[in-house]
């Protein structure tokens, strides 16, 4: 992979951990030089860390006792923060992303951090496999495109129907109030937080899904 990696501290709940971050102006150029060729090319936003992932990653602190003996299955992973969080405390963790790029970087900060029980998967969330499961899920700011609502949603009602737990962490965006709504009805634990991050402050909720 030729992206720079710089190496970055996240404080976290009473911890912090140390991840690996695609460098952000080389990101920025590459980004812009494609763009240049081409108009349809999609902004890599799995090169970012969002503060939803931060107060995924709060709340799986505050619940690591419901990670022990788990296996968990990260979607959407982007840089997998949480991942790296939950395999402190998990028997097994699968980071998955569509991009290639994403995976390679998770890896190497599963390695910066001698996790040995995270492994990475290739996996385009519109088309889960079928052998794909976990006794936990994690979703973390999934929901940021409203067109992809009705194929997020049936995402979640996919695990939940298989007694699936899920860790779900979104911003508090107007535009997701309908997402939010529906989902509510599983919701058996809520924490509402205040991530800042390189400057900006954004409020994140985050909850525990359940199939009751």
């Amino acid at each position: 992979m030729d992206i720079p990696l710089i190496v970055e501290t996240f404080h976290l709940k009473n911890s912090h951990i140390n991840a690996y971050v695609p460098d952000a102006v080389f990101i920025k150029n590459r980004y812009m030089e494609q763009q240049e060729a081409n108009n349809n090319t999609l902004f890599p936003y799995w090169s970012a860390v969002w503060p939803a992932s931060i107060a995924l990653c709060n709340f799986i602190i505050q619940h690591q006792s419901s990670f022990q003996e788990k296996k968990v299955l990260e979607i959407a992973a982007g840089l997998g923060l949480p991942s790296l969080v939950a395999a402190q405390y998990a028997t097994s963790v699968c980071s998955t992303d569509y991009a290639d790029e994403a995976l390679e970087v998770i890896q190497q900060s599963a390695a910066l951090n001698q996790l040995k029980n995270l492994t990475c998967r290739n996996i385009n969330w519109h088309h889960i496999p079928a052998d794909l499961n976990g006794d936990i899920v994690l979703l973390s700011d999934v929901n940021y495109n409203p067109s992809d609502f009705e194929a997020v949603l049936q995402l979640i009602w996919y695990f939940l129907e298989r007694d699936t737990c899920i860790f779900l962490a979104t911003p508090q965006r107007l535009m997701a109030k309908m997402f939010i709504e529906q989902v509510l009805p599983f919701c058996i634990r809520r924490s509402d937080e205040a991530i800042t991050y390189r400057g900006t402050t954004t409020m994140i909720t985050t909850m525990l899904l359940q199939k009751s």
